[in-house]
């Protein structure tokens, strides 16, 4: 069963002409309101302008404070898995730097021309391998 809201007639708002706080339509709600210590008159206003609409304001700002302690620990699950992508991004990005340096090795063998001769087969080989192996590394990122 839903409970009516109640109309307070907000927004409620300081008429220091009247040394009184009213609503938007006219109506006084707190006479010489400016007896009272500012910060409470402002608090007043301010609370009764926030729960504007509310049926059960307490009810309501505690279910609220409830929602968000839950979305709050839902949060601290992403915040570790952001942390474990941000790893496995520089981790990526190492592998990809070494993957550039080997198929650079690579190029300068691969590239060359038909008649160039070669320093030693050791070095193909290790240019090569060095690729083969830098590149295999990046398997764990290809899902």
């Amino acid at each position: 069963m839903n409970t009516p809201t109640p109309d307070y007639g907000e927004p409620w708002q300081e008429s220091p002409t009247w040394n009184s706080v009213g609503t938007a339509n006219g109506k006084f709600v707190l006479y010489e309101a400016f007896d009272m210590n500012e910060p409470y008159r402002s608090r007043a206003i301010n609370c009764v302008n926030a729960c504007a609409g509310m049926a059960d304001p307490a009810k309501e700002i505690a279910a609220m404070r409830e929602s968000l302690n839950q979305q709050g620990f839902k949060m601290a699950g992403f915040e570790a898995e952001v942390a474990g992508l941000r790893a496995d991004n520089e981790e990526m990005r190492e592998v990809l730097r070494e993957a550039h340096t080997s198929l650079n090795l690579c190029s300068g063998i691969i590239g060359a021309p038909f008649d160039t001769e070669w320093k030693s087969v050791e070095e193909c080989d290790a240019a090569y391998g060095s690729a083969k192996s830098t590149l295999a590394k990046l398997q764990p990122f290809i899902k």
